[in-house]
């Protein structure tokens, strides 16, 4: 099977200017400015800006445009607003969380069909609420639903115009990725290969209303130990290369869950073989035999894919957003809380696997938080999960972090920059107190026996020496205050 042409999965060159971000963290400045020459007037402006929101470079991508000189200025004026931050803060509690959260769901009940309505027609800081639907990749179903009930005429008219600008095109990236999906699908099952789909790329089919709903970004595939090499050396034989710009491909293989991620420039697609699922979080890492029985149990999505039962998924989905909360996961955290809501979560099957891997607390964790968005789980379960003593990382200080990122990182806003904020997670995740805590991060931010093994080409060029590191830390107090102060600043 070749792999398809460029034109006919019409990939547009939005897609191809934000993959030089997704891919090389706008680092490839000869690449860059090729995709920049190819957006013309056709351009949808307000899809690269929410896309870059959700990636999490919105002002390396507002600079590149700014520079341009192609953009609309009006368009750059209001990108630069949400990069700046808006001053309404959208968290947990709030109507406008309420709102995101209710419109998340592509199977609303009539009574939450009523409490959606009824924010809308309330106060609401809509500008806010469409760059926080947009970082916390919510903007398809937030649109679907909020047309659907007919609310849209409670937006201002620019607001409701860059929504709907954003979910048009996240809906043909849709389509194009389950077009590219499927000759996938037909590659490997004609090689006799079982498809098994993690995360947003099983739910997308299962529970989003055949991808429709949810926007896809990676294709991630859960293969055997045999399975694994035969994909990649498939997929690289029909024009896949595998990305080693973060590491190397030896390092994915021997640190990572995943083979070095395959990548098609063209189409700007990834594709990541999987061998695990991402368990390094855990403080004795993967139990042995755990996915295998995870993946023994997986249910037919449809007659050509798999994925875990709705426990295990569960499971995965707690595991990896106590892994991500410090960046904001408010969509993956609507994924879990879908999941619960369409039914089938075998409770004690999650407790079961939870103990197998010994990630109680870490699972716990994401259950209160599911409870804080109204999701339906069973108390007692928390509660057996739960330690009886001080859990192995600072959940207090990890709560903190997660609930006023979970709707995004806002970089301008923030009090620590987005590496800091991972930094600090990673501390905080540490078993033991704070002796411990302070030396890993000095160490960590001095770059202290830090090797260059199996790091590539980005992680090189990314990565300061330890001499700048220390004259980071010695400006760190003023650029703490600076930062402190503008996060309060009107934009």
């Amino acid at each position: 099977m070749a792999p398809p042409s460029a034109p006919a999965l019409g990939v547009l060159p939005e897609d191809r200017f934000l993959w030089q971000f997704w891919v090389n963290k706008g680092m490839d400045p000869r690449a860059l400015a090729e995709k920049l020459a190819g957006l013309g007037e056709a351009t949808n402006w307000d899809y690269i800006a929410g896309n870059s929101l959700y990636g999490g470079f919105e002002g390396e991508v507002l600079r590149c445009l700014s520079g341009q000189g192609a953009a609309p200025a009006e368009f750059l004026s209001r990108f630069a607003r949400d990069v700046r931050g808006h001053p309404h803060r959208i968290a947990p509690g709030g109507s406008e969380s309420d709102l995101l959260v209710l419109c998340a769901s592509p199977r609303m009940t009539a009574e939450e069909e009523v409490k959606a309505a009824a924010l809308c027609d309330g106060a609401v800081a809509w500008e806010a609420l469409v760059a926080a639907a947009a970082r916390a990749n919510l903007t398809v179903a937030v649109h679907h639903n909020l047309s659907r009930l007919d609310r849209g005429s409670a937006a201002p008219a620019e607001v409701w115009s860059v929504l709907g600008a954003r979910a048009e095109g996240v809906a043909g990236r849709n389509r194009r990725l389950l077009d590219l999906q499927d000759d996938v699908f037909r590659l490997l099952t004609g090689e006799g290969i079982r498809i098994l789909l993690l995360k947003e790329s099983g739910l997308a089919l299962s529970h989003y209303g055949n991808g429709r709903l949810r926007m896809m970004g990676d294709l991630d595939l859960l293969l055997g130990p045999s399975d694994l090499e035969r994909v990649v050396g498939l997929l690289e034989s029909r024009g896949y290369q595998s990305a080693e710009v973060l590491w190397t491909k030896e390092h994915y293989r021997r640190q990572h869950h995943h083979a070095a991620p395959l990548v098609q420039a063209d189409l700007a697609a990834k594709i990541e073989p999987h061998h695990s699922i991402a368990l390094q979080v855990l403080p004795g890492g993967e139990p042995p035999g755990l996915v295998a029985a995870m993946a023994e149990r997986a249910v037919r999505i449809d007659a050509r894919a798999w994925c875990f039962a709705p426990a295990d998924i569960l499971f995965h989905l707690s595991v990896d957003l106590f892994s991500n909360a410090f960046i904001g996961k408010m969509g993956q955290l609507c994924d879990a809380r879908e999941l619960v809501r369409q039914g089938g979560v075998e409770w004690p099957l999650l407790e079961r696997t939870a103990r197998a891997a010994g990630a109680e607390a870490h699972v716990a964790f994401c259950l209160r938080l599911l409870s804080d968005i109204g999701t339906p789980v069973p108390a007692e379960v928390v509660q057996a999960l739960e330690p009886g003593s001080r859990p192995p990382f600072d959940a207090r200080g990890l709560r903190r972090m997660a609930e006023r990122n979970l709707f995004g990182y806002v970089r301008s806003r923030a009090r620590l920059s987005r590496a800091g904020e991972k930094l600090m997670f990673q501390a905080l995740t540490r078993p033991g107190g704070w002796l411990g805590r302070t030396v890993f991060l000095a160490k960590r931010y001095l770059y202290v026996g830090a090797s260059d093994e199996g790091v590539g080409e980005l992680g090189r060029r990314s990565r300061p020496s330890t001499g700048q590191a220390l004259g980071r830390m010695m400006t760190l107090p003023l650029r703490a205050v600076r930062r402190w102060t503008a996060s309060r600043r009107m934009p």
